[in-house]
Formats: C-alpha cells, structure tokens, sequence
C-alpha cells in the first residue's frame, strides 16, 4: 500500500476535503495542532511524523504513531519537504572572504557535522 506524503497544512486539509483516511500518512514539519478538529474525523492509524509539532490533545487522535521529534537545535531542517537550493546553502558566500563558507548554511552544517565528530564518530 502506498504511503500518503503531506509537507504543509493545506495539503493534509486538500486531502481530507475527499477522504478522511490518513492510514500510513507520513507529516513531515506540520504544526499538526492547527488540524485537531479535522483529525478528529479522520482515520489515523500506522501514521509517522517527522518533526511536527504536537500537543498531547492532537497525539491522541493518531493511533500509536511512530514520533521523530523536531529537532531544532541542529543549523538546518532535519525533515524539510524539499531539498536546500544552492542559493539558501551559499547565497551569502563572498568570494575572497576569508569566513565567507563559514557564514553561509553550507559552512554551519558543515562546522556541526565536525563538531559532533565528523567522520570519526564511532557510535
């Protein structure tokens, strides 16, 4: 059985507006309290959610989802819908600066992978 995909709040309320089934729905970043009154109507069984956020009120109505939390101490989006266009990774590169990588995402990814072991991380 396919899995249904939502990224955003409006494709979850497009979806239910024709079926009130989300079996095996995976959200990915929605503020999934801004649906409660609709997932109250909705079957919501095998769900997984990818840092969504998530009162215990709106848990409730999922029938034991698999819960991967936000994780919003990390430079980037761990969950993002879509992948960084080179813009949003280097858009603030300067050439011959010195720090330009270092300011850009790209250069704060990169300076949390080597802070949180790099390639040596053995665990």
């Amino acid at each position: 059985m396919k899995r249904l995909e939502f990224d955003s709040v409006e494709a979850v309320r497009a979806h239910l507006a024709s079926s009130r089934d989300l079996t095996r729905a995976i959200f990915q970043a929605i503020d999934l309290c801004e649906l409660k009154s609709e997932l109250a109507g909705a079957t919501c069984l095998h769900n997984v959610l990818l840092g969504c956020h998530v009162d215990e009120e709106t848990l409730d109505l999922l029938d034991s989802p698999v819960v991967f939390p936000q994780l919003d101490e990390l430079p980037f989006k761990a969950f993002r819908g879509a992948l960084y266009t080179p813009h949003e990774l280097l858009g603030e590169y300067k050439i011959g600066d010195p720090e330009g990588h270092a300011k850009t995402l790209d250069g704060r990814c990169y300076q949390d992978y080597l802070d949180t072991g790099g390639a040596g991380t053995t665990d």
